[in-house]
């Protein structure tokens, strides 16, 4: 079985996946005093010791981090490797000397494979990773999670948008074919409340169409909007929000194909956990 761990803000969200049974379990550790490194690093240590923990992937994020989709016409795993370090130099801004390049191969269509490319800060990576009592299985990053664990939905091959919305971060990702298209994080993010009020729903509804102005013309016709964490414990925030883009709104559940041992009312907010407890499974 593999821990899924995702730190934001004030708590760390984990998940705990067996895949045999299909079966997850959740929870959250709040760390009531003021976030440090020391204070993080105790916790993980803690709760590593309870849960016996052995297997676990983490997700990174930060405004350095990048991700984004490209075809490849390269079938050999050495060549899509080089190719990839190649595309990724001019797409990303990848740099070997300061980046770790990561890369997930979707699909194949035709005679072309659909990759998904992440670049994270070699340093950023390093630091966080030494908050940890253990070497993880895998590192993600929040952009490629909040895209696989919405493909692997029951939204995954409609044409949506997807917004993982907490207190002080936001991760976007459009989803057109199956294929995640646009992936960003959106950054200055600091809502006070989580019931979005009007000056957060109007200054959302600027980043995300700015954000949908960077799509193709056709691909810019989305079916629905989906939002997970802290923002969609509140159910209106998820309507509220697609009205304001004109789509159908609905909070998303990452759960829906598995069981839940626990938590169910706070499902939201495991979006990226589970992502990346499932990133172990595979």
């Amino acid at each position: 079985m593999t821990y899924g761990v995702d730190i934001s803000g004030k708590e760390i969200r984990w998940v705990k996946f067996i895949k045999e049974a299909q079966l997850a379990t959740c929870d959250r550790l709040l760390l009531k005093e003021e976030v440090s490194a020391h204070l993080l690093k105790q916790s993980l240590k803690s709760f590593f010791v309870r849960e016996k923990v052995r297997r676990f992937v983490f997700a990174v994020h930060g405004p350095r981090v990048r991700a984004k989709l490209f075809p490849s016409d390269k079938v050999d795993i050495s060549e899509l490797e080089d190719h990839i370090a190649w595309e990724a130099r001019f797409m990303l801004e990848y740099d070997e000397t300061r980046d770790v390049l990561s890369f997930d191969p979707l699909r194949s269509v035709g005679n072309e494979t659909w990759i998904v490319a992440a670049a994270a800060p070699r340093d950023e990576i390093k630091r966080k990773l030494g908050l940890f009592p253990a070497s993880p299985t895998y590192v993600d990053t929040a952009l490629t999670a909040l895209a696989n664990v919405v493909l692997r939905s029951k939204w995954g091959k409609q044409d949506l948008l997807a917004l993982h919305l907490d207190r002080t971060r936001a991760f976007l990702v459009v989803i057109s074919h199956g294929n995640p298209i646009l992936m960003q994080e959106i950054e200055n993010v600091g809502l006070v409340e989580l019931r979005l009020d009007k000056k957060s729903l109007t200054w959302l509804q600027e980043e995300l169409r700015l954000r949908r102005n960077l799509l193709a013309q056709d691909k810019r016709s989305l079916d629905r909007f989906l939002l997970s964490g802290e923002a969609a414990l509140i159910e209106e925030n998820a309507k509220a929000l697609g009205e304001r883009v004109g789509l159908p709104g609905e909070v998303f559940n990452p759960f829906d194909d598995v069981r839940m041992a626990d938590h169910e009312d706070t499902a939201p907010l495991y979006s990226l956990a589970y992502a990346c407890a499932l990133r172990g499974e595979e």
